[in-house]
């Protein structure tokens, strides 16, 4: 079996007279890049107190941060984050800090009124998961920022099979969020309009919305077919009706499986645009550009 590398999560916290006022996970991993592990940072799930908001707690963190990673990291490294569209000033406090912009990512919704269940489908067992990691790592071939050793999750991933042919495979986590709001105009409709439609409003309670979060899809080539028919039916077993996916639409993978449609309506209304931004350490401006140029993997591990 493939070797399984470790990640680490901590939460960094910033205090004022013995009490938090901010906060920001950060992940350590290593991922594959040019066939060597490389050090990676992640941080996200940044937070101020609204009472402490204004007052450069936020920046001082974020510096916080880069000085733990600093001190932690390995002579080549890459510390990366996610900020979504329109939240210009996260964006600017880290162009800063020396952050660049490296891609763009989509939440992507997959939504059935009616979702169906399948016979094909069966939990990923230990013994097929070395496969599905040597299929995972086959399919992303040139993206960045895939961690499939350390993110694969045996328990919470199923397989559709013909035979003993592995069509696909999606790793799938039961949610709920509470919404107050979301970008843009469809945004605006899906929270305020859309619970209230009938029958519709069966796809989107905001404030109440369950759904799978979904990572490590993996179809066949050619299938694509393959992975909605899993996700559907991981929706029917589940008792949801909506599944949320974090993709890049450079990506050949996403442009295989939803050239043609097949989302469902609350993609339409809600799809949320993310920048991914990053620091280098120890890359050259090639290697930068190289990084920049590909396709992103957006790992379960981060979101």
């Amino acid at each position: 079996m493939k070797r399984r590398f470790t990640t680490t999560a901590r939460f960094l916290v910033l205090r004022k007279e013995g009490r938090i006022i901010a906060s920001r996970l950060v992940v350590e991993k290593h991922i594959p890049w040019q066939g060597k592990p490389l050090h990676a940072f992640y941080h996200g799930l940044f937070a101020v107190d609204p009472a402490e908001q204004n007052q450069g707690y936020g920046k001082k963190l974020a510096e916080w941060t880069l000085d733990f990673v600093h001190q932690a990291s390995e002579p080549k490294s890459i510390t990366y984050a996610f900020i979504e569209a329109g939240n210009h000033r996260s964006f600017k406090i880290s162009e800063s800090l020396g952050y660049q912009k490296i891609g763009i990512f989509h939440a992507t919704w997959f939504s059935r009124l009616h979702p169906k269940l399948s016979s094909r489908i069966s939990p990923l067992s230990g013994t097929d998961a070395p496969k599905l990691l040597g299929l995972l790592d086959h399919q992303y071939e040139g993206h960045a920022l895939t961690d499939f050793a350390a993110s694969l999750q045996v328990p919470s991933t199923s397989i559709l099979r013909d035979g003993d042919d592995i069509l696909a495979a999606v790793q799938a986590e039961p949610q709920r969020w509470i919404f107050e709001s979301l970008g843009g105009p469809g945004g605006f409709l899906a929270v305020k309009v859309l619970p209230h439609v009938p029958l519709l409003g069966s796809l989107f309670n905001p404030q109440n919305f369950r759904f799978l979060k979904v990572g490590n899809v993996f179809f066949k080539a050619g299938r694509p077919e393959a992975a909605s028919e899993l996700l559907e039916a991981k929706l029917a077993g589940s008792g949801f009706k909506v599944a949320l996916l974090f993709l890049d639409k450079k990506s050949p993978i996403y442009q295989e499986w939803f050239s043609k449609g097949g989302l469902g309506l609350l993609n339409t209304l809600a799809e949320v645009e993310v920048h991914v931004l990053a620091r280098f350490q120890g890359f050259s401006k090639i290697e930068i550009e190289d990084f920049g140029r590909r396709p992103l993997a957006i790992s379960p591990i981060d979101l």
